[in-house]
């Protein structure tokens, strides 16, 4: 997401400068990832890799990876000389690293971004090759040299905050004037969070209308949700809305929420800030990631009217608690957020002659 705004800010510029020539771009990704698909549909050129995971734990996987990375490389080599790009972008993950060497060889300038507050292995690694590194979180900065590193924002989608209530009541067929809850687990989805939503419908539907954002494959039937439900399977069609993945109507259901419940992705909490809905974070926990998300919602809430609730200290009574003391919390709608101008920010820096 971050790097489609970054696309969607070079093509809106362009234009207004009524520059000649074609503004070419080259995405670079994995091979079969769901990025393919995403970036297709914006008419960007598209050139998948291998790449080899970079695992900081022992695993059998760790062995094959490792001759998927230097084919990565070489693959990332002779793309970037064939496009010959004035810069290269990169926004971090596993799939970002061959890139990086492979920009470095070419003798390409490369920009990194980093989203998280404490940077992933790959961004690590690829630090000492970059020109310029960018950073979400001023507790980023820490992590690499001082003469490289700059405090850009997250850049989010310039559309994000533009939604529309009544599209968005259309869209999902509510009726009534309860207050709304936005339901997301991240571009994947969010077994637990999925998990939490349909242990509690019955409750939830009673005092609240839900949009829910599952993931894909992991939606409900309306057999199955009837029978979570119970006595109140009523409420459903008036109350209670889930879809597999939100493009560009999350701008609607932003528009319409009242509070959203979370993963802690850096992404997530970017466009949170920027549409000024409060919050309920549920980070993804140590068993399933680097931590990297319990740190996020620590430093996010710490300045913005967001509750954390980890996945090992969840409880159902905490949680609904927190619902009722959240959703009426307002958010600072003249507090400007730096993530609006991020993409802004990176862009000057890489144009920067």
């Amino acid at each position: 997401m971050p790097n489609i705004a970054i696309i969607d800010k070079l093509r809106s510029r362009h234009q207004k400068n009524g520059k000649n020539g074609k503004l070419d771009l080259l995405y670079m990704g994995t091979r079969n990832g769901m990025e393919k698909e995403m970036i297709g549909k914006l008419g960007v050129k598209y050139k998948g890799i291998y790449c080899g995971k970079l695992r900081r734990y022992f695993s059998i996987s760790n062995f094959v990876d490792f001759f998927k990375t230097p084919i990565g490389i070489i693959q990332s080599f002779f793309a970037i000389i064939r496009f010959s790009p004035d810069a290269v972008f990169c926004k971090g993950g596993y799939v970002s690293f061959p890139i990086v060497l492979g920009a470095r060889l070419a003798g390409k300038k490369v920009y990194l971004h980093e989203s998280d507050a404490v940077p992933g292995l790959a961004n690590r690694l690829s630090a000492r090759f970059a020109t310029k590194i960018f950073v979400s979180f001023m507790e980023s900065m820490k992590y690499f040299p001082s003469h490289k590193v700059i405090l850009t924002g997250n850049p989010i989608r310039p559309w994000i905050d533009k939604g529309d209530i009544h599209e968005a009541m259309k869209i999902t067929g509510f009726k009534g004037n309860l207050p709304v809850i936005l339901v997301m687990g991240g571009s994947q989805g969010a077994g637990f969070i999925n998990d939490i939503i349909w242990d509690n419908l019955p409750e939830l539907t009673h005092h609240h209308r839900i949009i829910h954002v599952c993931g894909k494959n992991k939606t409900k039937t309306k057999d199955e949700l009837i029978k979570i439900a119970g006595k109140n399977h009523d409420f459903l069609r008036e109350r209670y809305f889930s879809l597999e993945f939100a493009g560009n109507e999350l701008k609607d259901f932003y528009a319409l929420c009242d509070l959203v419940i979370s993963r802690a992705g850096a992404n997530s909490l970017a466009e949170i800030e920027a549409v000024h809905k409060p919050a309920i974070l549920i980070p993804l926990g140590l068993g399933a990631s680097r931590g990297d998300q319990i740190i996020n919602a620590k430093v996010f809430s710490s300045d913005y009217p967001a509750a954390v609730i980890n996945e090992e200290d969840f409880d159902k009574n905490l949680f609904l608690a927190t619902i009722d003391r959240m959703i009426n919390v307002k958010p600072d709608t003249q507090k400007i957020s730096i993530n609006a101008a991020a993409a802004d920010n990176i862009i000057n820096e890489i144009t920067r002659r």
